[in-house]
């Protein structure tokens, strides 16, 4: 893929707004996580939603990406093109529909929020 300069502007749209998300790229798509729409101030969804750059279209919302409604700051992806994501004392994986914990810290994460 190669970035081109264009004189107009293409805007995305999600399925709903969220405020807080996080974004990562993962695999040819955005991956939109989590937040919450504007008017539950702090209420953070499950959900995510995921843009293919290659056939410009949004997938289905995944309405369950999160197993709680948690703030997803910590959310990555690695070079190994897998999904991580502090939780608590643990730091988990994206493994198929579940986060599954591959290794625990002794305090917990500064920046998870659930």
């Amino acid at each position: 893929m190669t970035w081109q300069k264009t004189t107009g502007s293409q805007y995305l749209t999600c399925q709903w707004r969220r405020d807080e998300c996080k974004v990562v790229f993962q695999r040819g798509k955005f991956h939109v996580i989590g937040g919450y729409e504007t008017e539950a101030q702090g209420r953070f969804q499950r959900s995510a939603e995921a843009f293919d750059v290659a056939s410009w279209q949004w997938d289905p919302v995944n309405e369950d990406l999160l197993e709680t409604t948690t703030h997803p700051r910590t959310c990555v992806v690695g070079d190994d093109g897998k999904m991580y994501m502090c939780r608590g004392r643990d730091l988990v994986e994206k493994q198929g529909a579940t986060w599954q914990p591959i290794a625990s810290f002794q305090l917990s994460c500064a920046a998870d929020f659930t």
